[in-house]
């Protein structure tokens, strides 16, 4: 199945940039155990050595080749605060694209920016390195926190961490920017979000913290890290996927030290 645009849309972004983990692919490389990766045809999956598989999103080859088709004009760009650069852009320079003829996912990409730190700067440098401003990019990310780039005037859409960008929400974040682009635009049209849950912002935190860890193979720390960030999780009824996924790597990491804790902690995963 293709994407087809069911309104006719006249301006589009200059720009469409995307985060990687749970926009594009379903996991947070930061939490698996990394290269060296080996290609799967059958599935388009990125697997390691011991087994984890690294999938896209379902619609994401769709997504991207609907602008490489459809959309001349606009760049395709990726701004990811991974902590494993590295192993990102390893993993996707083996994905495929298979409506365009088997390229990868590497190929189809013009800027990017995947370093530990802000959205902010990964906009501005986008804009810096590409000479096209703010105002004309559109960005999906799944982190809530990162809507902070429509101070840049960067017009944010939230993903789904549990499906990626879906086609409806593709083409209405398009229809979206037609509406609100322009100098008429204002920046206030777009952050009618909600204040930043300072729990979930918490729980992020200690994600990155349970991802140090894990680098260091603490695994201990990190299992406990992960623990703590699903607690501050399970406070909000929007983040049961997000809660899920902190037990669970908790559970991966404490498994190396405590198996009843990796048990315990697996079984909360449950949803």
């Amino acid at each position: 199945m293709t994407i087809t645009l069911k309104k006719p849309i006249e301006r589009f972004p200059k720009m469409i940039v995307f985060d990687l983990d749970y926009t594009l692919w379903s996991e947070w490389i930061d939490c698996t155990l990394g290269p060296p990766y080996s290609y799967s045809k059958a599935t388009n999956s990125v697997l390691n050595k011991q087994g984890e598989e690294l999938c896209l999103f379902e619609h994401t080859t769709k997504v991207i080749t609907f602008i490489k088709q459809s959309l001349p004009d606009t760049k395709i760009g990726i701004a990811s605060r991974t902590h494993t650069p590295e192993w990102a852009r390893k993993a996707l320079g083996l994905f495929r694209i298979p409506e365009l003829d088997g390229i990868t996912l590497l190929e189809a990409i013009d800027y990017m920016e995947i370093y530990p730190s802000s959205k902010i700067k990964h906009f501005k440098a986008l804009s810096e390195k590409s000479n096209i401003a703010c105002e004309e990019m559109l960005f999906f990310d799944d982190e809530s926190r990162n809507r902070e780039v429509s101070k840049l005037g960067v017009h944010f859409i939230h993903v789904n961490s549990r499906t990626g960008i879906t086609p409806t929400q593709f083409e209405n974040a398009l229809q979206a920017f037609e509406k609100n682009a322009g100098p008429e635009k204002k920046l206030n049209s777009w952050t009618w979000f909600n204040k930043k849950n300072k729990n979930e912002d918490a729980a992020e935190m200690y994600e990155k913290a349970a991802n140090t860890f894990k680098l260091a193979q603490r695994w201990k720390e990190a299992g406990d890290a992960y623990l703590k960030a699903a607690e501050l999780y399970k406070t909000s009824q929007e983040s049961k996927f997000e809660c899920s996924k902190a037990y669970e790597n908790a559970s991966k990491c404490l498994k190396r030290v405590d198996a009843q804790a990796a048990i315990d902690a697996l079984n909360k995963a449950i949803l």
